[in-house]
């Protein structure tokens, strides 16, 4: 609600991950995923409906219908010892609140 928010994801190779975003009326708005080409990482800008900013070119935006949003992260373990791994990628995973430069 106090957004907009900034989700960064670094770049996973080759690994299965997605960040589904749902509104508060739990209506999808956007994923970031490796089926939808973004495994190289990167920052995503998480804004309302009212929002009238200028996201950086560098950033795909994603716009949702209520000022509650959802945020559902997965990432694929392939077994108890690739955790030290995925523990190391999700570590680096950030949510903050965006602040316009």
């Amino acid at each position: 609600r106090d957004g907009p928010w900034t989700l960064h994801v670094p770049d996973m190779g080759q690994r299965y991950f997605s960040f589904q975003f749902l509104d508060a009326w739990t209506e999808v708005f956007g994923y970031v995923a490796r089926r939808t080409g973004d495994s190289k990482g990167g920052d995503y800008l998480i804004v309302g409906p009212d929002w009238a900013g200028i996201p950086p070119k560098t950033m795909k935006i994603f716009r949702a219908a209520t000022n509650d949003v959802w945020v559902l992260g997965r990432t694929l373990v392939d077994d108890e010892s690739d955790l030290p791994e995925v523990t190391k990628l999700q570590d680096q995973f950030g949510l903050k609140k965006y602040a316009a430069d």
